[in-house]
């Protein structure tokens, strides 16, 4: 089992996931049906999700950088949890060739842990 990233680790990947944002924008997997019912029950738009995501900090971290196995999509994924409209939201993310994607924007599907809060 790897060993866990430091506090600079993850704020080094959200500050580079942040940068490639603004130069590329943000892919999200807006069609899984899970992030669609998440957004729509917070009532949220396309640019409040993305907002969320700006907003991460490495306290919001739960676990990786992981191995993907999707062929498609060669990469480290990382996994935060953030409390928003008093509801606690599961956020996936990774860099694929400078490009950064959300996965997943759901409620979780298991106990999320906070090794930084």
């Amino acid at each position: 089992m790897a060993k866990a990233p430091d506090k600079d680790a993850v704020n080094k990947f959200l500050g580079n996931f942040k940068r490639l944002f603004g130069k590329r924008g943000l892919n999200i997997l807006w069609s899984r049906n899970k992030n669609k019912e998440t957004i729509t029950k917070l009532g949220f738009t396309r640019l409040d999700v993305i907002d969320e995501i700006l907003k991460l900090t490495h306290i919001d971290y739960i676990d990786g950088p992981k191995t993907d196995i999707d062929n498609n999509f060669p990469g480290k994924i990382w996994e935060f949890g953030k409390i928003i409209n008093c509801e606690e939201i599961y956020i996936k993310l990774k860099i694929n060739n400078d490009e950064p994607f959300c996965f997943s924007f759901h409620f979780p599907e298991k106990k999320m842990v906070y090794p930084f809060k």
